[in-house]
């Protein structure tokens, strides 16, 4: 980095510019590409969908059944309430 700029740049600010570029380039570049590969392995039984992020901005795949345990605990507590 020092080659790169013509002053000198105190470490403090090379590190912070170091890791804003790794963490944007990990956030918005590598990331998607590796969950679009990996998306048959990390979702199995979800349908594949062209495009990940249209997928979560639409409310993501079909939401679980919530199990029944908690259900009853949840109707348990509002039979206490009311």
């Amino acid at each position: 980095m020092t080659g790169l700029l013509p002053v000198a740049v105190p470490y403090p600010l090379r590190l912070l510019l170091t890791i804003t570029i790794e963490v944007l380039l990990m956030t918005y570049w590598l990331m998607p590409q590796l969950t679009r590969r990996l998306a048959r392995w990390i979702y199995p039984g979800a349908s594949p969908s062209p495009d990940p992020m249209r997928t979560i901005i639409a409310g993501g795949p079909v939401a679980l059944p919530e199990p029944e345990s908690a259900r009853r605990a949840r109707l348990r507590d509002c039979a206490l309430r009311c």
